[in-house]
């Protein structure tokens, strides 16, 4: 795997130019989300509906306008989408902080909607670039350093920003936040626009109007429909807001907990780059075998959960952030190499934003039910309900498994 991915990034210009610009924009994102997290707690008194507020604000955006902007990686040029989205993500996080030092959350949570909504064109049409820039037999390697990448800069974005903003504040955070956004507009910019160009095989416009073109060939393609579920699991297990209610009331390090914040995430990281690394041992590329190791990424979900609950120290919550980030990197992988190796070329753009706009419905609707039930009930009854309850996708996909393999038969 180490050797296959060096292979890539070495020989292949285009994607390393789009791994760089990844790398780069998510060292960024890691500051301004856990400056985002202590300033929503710190401003809400610790109100896990507040936190989870912002989560909400965070992902509906992809339930709004996902569908559509796959559309755009579909007709329009997809290096010139990342570009446009950088710019603005970047113009956008500088206006966070004059909303910061207004103490108005509601400034806070508009600009992470827009914020957001960018980012809803940036991720379907940067996974939708992919196939473009690499050979088939190399879209298990490219999406895997993908979400390694993001694993890493979670792990030490984690630490790094929780360290700094206890020190220096959320000014930094979002300046360099920006400034990342502009670096990774240039690399995508270098990358040659003769390999980012569709194959003349897919390049003749899809017939139809819009996302519903995606729509109709789910339809017509039930098994590889089944996928889109898969992120769906994830948002049942959604732990962004127990990961900061942990850190910032139970297990607080560090101003406002901080650093508690940050080393959670970093926890998370880790577990994300353990998770498609230790399963990739057992993944031979196919489409039937990543099914399986679906099965085994929803049990760590599972498991991140109940041990969450009964954790009695920050330690042992970090255990159970890292089985998450296991799970969770390992459904998300696997979930996005099915359908880059199923869907044709000129429907990626769509399918992939419909799948993302399924992973952010899911996801709100979790983080709101989790949020309302740790304000009445209580943290830990809370996660406790939420770990049983992903036990129900994860023996639906289980036993699902024949039925998908008979209807490709």
């Amino acid at each position: 795997m180490i050797r296959d991915t060096l292979a890539l990034l070495r020989t292949n210009r285009g994607y390393r130019l789009l791994w760089l610009a990844q790398a780069v924009s998510l060292v960024g994102d890691w500051f301004t989300l856990i400056a985002l997290a202590v300033l929503v707690a710190r401003g809400s008194h610790g109100s896990g509906l507040a936190v989870s507020g912002l989560v909400f604000m965070q992902l509906l955006p992809g339930v709004l306008i996902g569908p559509g902007s796959g559309v755009l990686a579909g007709r329009f040029d997809r290096r010139r989408l990342l570009v446009t989205s950088d710019l603005a993500r970047s113009g956008l996080v500088l206006l966070l902080i004059p909303a910061a030092a207004s103490g108005r959350l509601a400034w806070v949570y508009a600009l992470a909607f827009l914020h957001f909504t960018v980012s809803t064109v940036f991720e379907p049409t940067r996974s939708a670039l992919v196939p473009r820039l690499v050979e088939p037999r190399e879209l298990v390697t490219a999406s895997t350093v993908g979400t390694v990448t993001w694993s890493v800069m979670a792990a030490a974005g984690g630490v790094v920003g929780g360290t700094i903003l206890s020190f220096v504040g959320v000014t930094v955070a979002f300046v360099l936040d920006a400034l990342t956004f502009l670096g990774s507009a240039a690399l995508i910019a270098a990358i040659p626009a003769a390999a980012a160009q569709a194959p003349p095989a897919s390049g003749a416009p899809a017939g139809g109007t819009g996302f519903r073109d995606g729509l109709a060939y789910l339809g017509r393609h039930k098994v590889t429909g089944a996928t889109l579920l898969v992120k769906g699991i994830n948002g049942i297990a959604v732990a962004d807001a127990f990961l900061v209610i942990y850190a910032t009331r139970l297990f607080p390090l560090g101003k406002d907990g901080a650093r508690s914040v940050g080393l959670l995430w970093a926890c998370f990281g880790v577990g994300a780059i353990l998770g498609p690394l230790l399963l990739n041992a057992v993944n031979d590329g196919s489409v039937r075998r990543m099914r399986r190791l679906i099965v085994a990424g929803s049990a760590f979900l599972s498991g991140s959960l109940f041990v969450l609950a009964w954790a009695p120290t920050l330690a042992g919550a970090g255990l159970a952030i890292v089985l998450r980030g296991m799970g969770g990197a390992s459904n998300w992988t696997y979930s996005t190499i099915i359908l880059q190796k199923s869907v044709p070329d000129r429907l990626q753009g769509r399918v992939f934003a419909l799948d993302f706009a399924t992973a952010c419905l899911v996801f709100m609707i979790f983080a709101l039910l989790w949020g309302a039930m740790m304000d009445r009930a209580g943290v830990r009854p809370t996660v406790l309900s939420a770990a049983t309850a992903t036990l129900v996708p994860l023996l639906v996909w289980t036993f699902g498994l024949r039925w998908m393999e008979r209807g490709e038969a």
